[in-house]
């Protein structure tokens, strides 16, 4: 988006981009006309804003001195001396129009980003200290993000300026920026995602069932989240991934599940993958499916962020202190691999594109496991070769 696709929104009366749509209201006094208009593009609302300026005119308004006059907005001309919120309010308007949206994180952690002081600073202003004492704010908190957290934060001042000075032509020196983030990472304040270690402990999924039955009254429900959560395990899927999948997405005949891939660099929407399903999330899903279940049935009825809060609730109520959600699919991933699958494999259940993600990050097996899965697989083979 240039400069002067932005500016056309300063033009009377102004387009506002609510609940995914965009509505205009014309108000003229002179004619006595209040029309409010609703549209699934922009640029219908823009067709008939312009519509009502031919008919009835531009709109006017009574200054002070009772006279007629042109409502006219001052129009900010962004430069790299500008305010970071000024780049900021640019950058969320011009994604509105971009077909490949960016990643949700990275949006929600702008607009956060908006309560704090490091927005009131010029953008060739930005340094190691301003950044610094960001970082600490954001360390203290109430949600005291990690360190990985912060990556994201940084990630995306970084993406900000240099989509912004693009789009505008601005030139911009980001070599302060490139040694502040380096500074950053070399004291511990920010850092990549890495080895994910939390995993179940012994008696922990025994204490987490007896909260879940504790909590949730009905049978339905103590049924449908203890199945959730043995699914989540098993498949080693995203929750978002698992909680949106439809009766017509598993395939009991040939034991696959057809996933949307929703983590993937570049893509808002994901890519729908074809993926293996183990024996055992084959009887799990059986155990789910209702008698006159419809392919386009969904399978749970339970929403991401609902299942997210209850699993936080009651592992709290547990007693089991550093346990997520999503630590569940790190202990799937694990115990795929303690059974000897390769990485390869691993990665077509977990649809992984990237296999060095799974070697970097989920690392923490269970020497016990592996060492008896292994000799079972020994036995086995030696059974098939008739040495045993």
């Amino acid at each position: 988006m240039l400069l002067e696709k932005l500016i056309q929104h300063n033009i009377r009366p102004a387009i506002r981009f609510k609940n995914n749509r965009y509505i205009c209201r014309y108000r003229n006094t002179e004619h006595q006309i209040d029309r409010e208009a609703k549209f699934d593009r922009e640029k219908d609302a823009i067709a008939w804003r312009s519509k009502m300026i031919n008919t009835y005119g531009v709109i006017k308004n009574k200054g002070p001195a009772q006279k007629n006059i042109f409502m006219k907005r001052n129009e900010k001309v962004i430069s790299a001396s500008s305010q970071f919120k000024e780049y900021i309010t640019f950058w969320l308007r011009a994604i509105r129009d971009v077909p490949k949206k960016p990643a949700a994180s990275t949006i929600a952690c702008l607009k956060h980003m908006l309560d704090y002081d490091i927005v009131r600073t010029p953008v060739d202003k930005l340094n190691y200290s301003i950044l610094y004492r960001y970082m600490m704010q954001r360390a203290q908190s109430n949600t005291k993000p990690s360190g990985s957290t912060l990556n994201i934060d940084m990630s995306a001042i970084s993406r900000v300026i240099s989509d912004v000075n693009s789009q505008l032509g601005i030139t911009f020196d980001d070599s302060s920026l490139i040694k502040a983030r380096q500074l950053l990472r070399k004291n511990g304040l920010i850092k990549s995602s890495g080895e994910k270690d939390r995993r179940l402990m012994t008696g922990e999924w025994k204490r987490l069932l007896k909260e879940l039955y504790k909590q949730k009254k009905s049978e339905q429900l103590r049924r449908d989240y203890t199945l959730v959560l043995r699914l989540y395990i098993s498949t080693a899927l995203r929750c978002s991934e698992l909680l949106s999948l439809t009766w017509g997405n598993i395939d009991f005949e040939n034991s696959t599940i057809k996933v949307v891939v929703l983590k993937q660099k570049g893509k808002h929407t994901g890519s729908v993958k074809s993926l293996p399903m183990l024996d055992k999330s084959r009887k799990l899903f059986l155990k789910l499916r209702p008698k006159n279940a419809s392919l386009k049935d969904p399978i749970f009825h339970i929403k991401g962020k609902t299942m997210s809060t209850s699993f936080t609730k009651i592992a709290k109520g547990a007693g089991i202190d550093g346990l997520s959600l999503h630590d569940l699919r790190t202990e799937g991933i694990c115990r795929m691999l303690e059974l000897g699958l390769s990485v390869a494999i691993v990665a077509s259940f977990t649809g992984h594109r990237e296999h060095s993600t799974i070697t970097r990050i989920y690392t923490n097996l269970c020497a016990h496991r592996v060492s008896t899965n292994l000799s079972l697989i020994t036995q086995i083979n030696r059974m098939q070769s008739g040495t045993l």
